[in-house]
This record gives structure tokens, C-alpha cells and sequence, in this order.
């Protein structure tokens, strides 16, 4: 939806299709992600959901993140992802289901990334919020693992919507999650 973005705010955006990056060999500075392909700050992802396609990679030999959601956090960015979902195949050398926030060692990005989900079978044990994550699908709380029943993820979600709407009344969701007919998240709008 968005390749490069600055203190925006994202909230209930959805994207399906594939999302495919044909990066040079060694490149540094090309990323790839479901909703925003790379911050420079600022930035506050809500709700945002990606339940179909790819999002991936040309070339693995390219040091370029990848993200479900986000492709890259950048150095000192301020960053909060709250309530995201997907359960897409990522594909490539530094991915993240969610997020990757850094690929050298002294790397030192600010994310918040909160009440977050990714019900796919892992396709990358760099893990659903940085690199530092195990594989495991399940929704992070600054890297505290939740349960993997989805009936109990919605709820967490639906936690962090409120969080969100509470510290935020200028710029509310009035999207909630619920299951769909394939027992699936999806975002209904509320009354």
C-alpha cells in the first residue's frame, strides 16, 4: 500500500495480493512489507490486516527485511504496531511475520509492537516481531507470548483496539475482530 512513510497513521488497512520486491544482490536499503514497506518514524499501524498473498523477496541474497506488515522499523523510529493481523507466507533473508526491527547487531529501533497475530504455519524463524523472536505463531506483547487459540487472540486484539481508542479519542478504530466463516479474523465495523 505504502513503500516509504513518515509519522503517519495507519489504522484498519487491508491488503490481499502478492507483494514482490526484485532486489539487486546485496542491496541494503530496499524493504518489503504487506502494509508499509519501510519507516523513518513515527509511524502507528492499527488494525491493519493482511490474511492473503505473499509478501517476498526476489532475491534471498539481499540483506533487505521483510514484513508481514511492516517490512522494516528503522534506527530510532518510534514505531507502534497494535493489533495487526496475518497469516501470510514471507519470504525472504531477514523476515518477520509482523515486523523485522533490524538486521545488524547494534541495531536499536523504539517499536511498540502490541496484540499482535499471526496465525500461518511460521515460514521464517526470525519470528513474528524482530529477529530475536523464535518462530512460534503466536501474538507478542513486547515479546510476551500469548495463546494460540484464535478465539482467545481476538480478544487480545480487541484489547489493543481499546488501549488505542482510550489514549487516542481524536483518532479512533471503530473496527473490531470476530471470526469469519472459515473461523478466520477479520474486522467488522462497530456501531
Amino acid at each position: 500500500m505504502v513503500g516509504y512513510s513518515n509519522n503517519s497513521k495507519y489504522i484498519t488497512c487491508q491488503s490481499t495480493g502478492d507483494i514482490c520486491d526484485t532486489i539487486n544482490e546485496w542491496e541494503w536499503n530496499d524493504y518489503v512489507g504487506g502494509i508499509v514497506g519501510n519507516t523513518s518514524g513515527g509511524d502507528k499501524l492499527i488494525a491493519c490486516i493482511k490474511p492473503s498473498g505473499k509478501v517476498h523477496e526476489q532475491t534471498k541474497q539481499s540483506y533487505s527485511p521483510v514484513g508481514g506488515i511492516l517490512g522494516c522499523v528503522n534506527n530510532f523510529s518510534d514505531v507502534s504496531i497494535r493489533s495487526c493481523y496475518t497469516s501470510i507466507s514471507i519470504l525472504g533473508r531477514e523476515p518477520g511475520h509482523i515486523t523485522n526491527t533490524g538486521y545488524y547487531e547494534n541495531y536499536n529501533p523504539y517499536a511498540e509492537i502490541a496484540n499482535c497475530y499471526y496465525s500461518g504455519t511460521p515460514t521464517t524463524s526470525k519470528g513474528i516481531g524482530t529477529r530475536n523472536y523464535g518462530g512460534q505463531h503466536k501474538s507478542y506483547d513486547y515479546g510476551t507470548a500469548r495463546s494460540t487459540d484464535i478465539a482467545a487472540e481476538i480478544v487480545i486484539m480487541n484489547e489493543g483496539i481499546d488501549k488505542w481508542n482510550a489514549a487516542h479519542p481524536e483518532c479512533i478504530c471503530n473496527y473490531k475482530y470476530a471470526l469469519d466463516e472459515n473461523s478466520k479474523p477479520k474486522l467488522v465495523k462497530q456501531k
